[in-house]
């Protein structure tokens, strides 16, 4: 009997659920990954800080001691004591700088196309360029906000200027004193003066608007610190200097900016797609996982961090041969995985077929193949082909297949002769027969006999896909042949053939039962 393999692939909901083509943009290789800006996150390792972008790029090596995020297309890096070290472009385009300048952290950006620094001499602003745009006077100064920044020459003293470096509102009167003043936002700025706080417009001119009296404390280190405290409570502002909001001592808040609110990715109200790492799923609420949208997210693994981002189609196809040859003990099945992207490395790959893991598969260049053999008990009727593919623990593949297998021959004999000719005395006549191993691995210890002879029988080894030839000697009286291959872990194939001997001579050949002309084929 044949063996003929069906597979029949199906799809479950819940693997095709887990399933979404999730990919390590980042490898989750790195001690720490900031939050995307501009398309690109800071990322650490070694205890140094680089870029890379969304689409996991590398914008420069991994060597400096702080990035902070991007900020109108640029990254400002440091070393130690806050020194500026380089500025970059998405492009890897950097300028570095020596010893000369330090950055405020709090204000680590550039806004208005300008990035507060530090000189010998005070603070001023650089341009994109590098250039010192604005000289670096002041004693204490703010980042630009809608073209204005906040600066002062000596404590209390604080004006704007704009981005040329001349004065635009104040300096007030030395009897108006104030402690400090606030980014713009929305043309309006908040101003501490000794014993009154203003909310003013671009012009300077004091808005009516009901907001509480602040009232700044009276002590140097409070333009140093990340918020300013205050007599009644405390203000927070952001990169800027823009005022958020201000914390009473009470904790009633008020706020003079909307509440910036990160997106919460949950399956209740966004196209959620769940994520399987390390073969548990991943909720939007996992406090491993870091949406950036429902699409991407940062995920902490095993204490490093990556990125992943979801991807139409995948880069893996596993495919099934469409027939398998079976023993009576064993069946096999060949399994294909190929990695059909043109540009991606997958590294750190754990591939298993049925529960085992292919262990010489670790990693799979772009355009690359891999084969493998799956064993089966050859009395198995049914069976599954289940194929998972993940890259550090993140499942990219889950492929599920039933299997049915049917008998198929290991073993096939074919006599070449249908006939022979008998010379006259010729007393024996030789039959040539083949066998052909019809399976993918070589089998030893075939025993191969003619018309049952014991002492006709011989032991052959096959290699995969080969045929061997052979010659038995028969009595010239013989008008059946049966010829048998058998091994102990397959089917016994039998070949019966009923030959006609072709008479040579008349006078020579005489007995009835070899007047025949016609061929037989009998099969039992």
């Amino acid at each position: 009997m044949r063996r003929i393999l069906i597979f029949v692939l199906y799809a479950l909901f819940a693997l095709s659920v887990l399933s979404q083509n999730a990919v390590w943009v980042i490898k989750p290789v790195y001690e720490e990954i900031s939050t995307f800006s501009e398309g690109v996150a800071a990322v650490k390792q070694n205890g140094k800080w680089g870029y890379f972008t969304s689409n996991g790029n590398k914008i420069l090596e991994l060597e400096y001691d702080m990035a902070f995020p991007f900020s109108e297309g640029i990254g400002v890096l440091t070393n130690s004591g806050n020194r500026l070290a380089a500025i970059v472009d998405k492009a890897g385009n950097k300028i570095v700088f020596g010893d000369s300048l330090t950055i405020d952290r709090r204000f680590a950006l550039f806004s208005d196309g300008l990035l507060l620094v530090a000189g010998k001499n005070g603070w001023g602003y650089m341009d994109k360029t590098g250039k010192i745009q604005i000289p670096c006077k002041y004693k204490y100064a703010n980042p630009f906000s809608d073209g204005l920044a906040a600066v002062c020459l000596e404590l209390r003293y604080w004006y704007y200027i704009d981005t040329d470096g001349n004065p635009s509102i104040g300096p007030w009167n030395k009897k108006q004193t104030n402690r400090w003043a606030s980014g713009f936002n929305g043309g309006k700025a908040l101003v501490l003066f000794d014993n009154q706080t203003k909310l003013i417009n671009r012009e300077g001119k004091v808005l009516k608007e009901k907001i509480p009296n602040i009232i700044s404390l009276p002590d140097e280190i409070i333009y140093k610190q990340k918020n300013i405290r205050c007599k009644d409570g405390t203000l927070i502002f952001d990169q800027k200097s823009r005022i958020i909001a201000f914390i009473s001592n009470g904790n009633d808040t008020i706020r003079f900016m909307p509440e910036q609110e990160n997106p919460v990715i949950s399956p209740a109200n966004t196209p959620f797609i769940p994520i399987m790492l390390d073969g548990q799923v991943l909720t939007a609420e996992d406090e491993r996982v870091t949406w950036t949208d429902h699409l991407t997210a940062i995920i902490r693994r095993s204490g490093s961090y990556g990125t992943i981002a979801f991807r139409e189609g995948s880069d893996f196809i596993i495919e099934t041969e469409d027939g398998i040859a079976s023993s009576k003990r064993q069946a096999t099945a060949k399994c294909s995985i190929r990695n059909i992207s043109n540009t991606t490395m997958y590294e750190n790959l754990e591939v298993r077929i049925n529960g085992k893991i292919l262990s010489d598969l670790r990693q799979m260049a772009p355009n690359s193949e891999r084969t493998f053999t799956v064993d089966f008990d050859g009395e198995t009727e049914k069976g599954t082909l289940h194929t998972f593919i993940s890259e550090y623990g993140l499942q990219m593949e889950d492929d599920l297949k039933n299997i049915s297998i049917h008998d198929i021959p290991y073993i096939k004999i074919s006599i070449d002769e249908d006939n022979a000719i008998l010379a006259a005395g010729q007393t024996v006549y030789p039959i040539h027969l083949s066998v052909t191993n019809t399976t993918s691995t070589r089998i030893t210890g075939i025993t191969v006999s003619a018309n049952d002879s014991e002492e006709k029988s011989r032991k052959i080894d096959i290699m995969a896909g080969s045929t061997v030839k052979m010659q038995f000697t028969i009595p010239a009286m013989t008008t059946h042949i049966s010829v048998t291959a058998s091994h102990p872990d397959f089917w016994d194939i039998n070949e019966y053939k009923s030959i006609t001997i072709k008479k040579t001579s008349e006078t020579t050949i005489t007995k009835p039962q070899m007047d025949r002309e016609n061929i037989i084929f009998k099969r039992f």
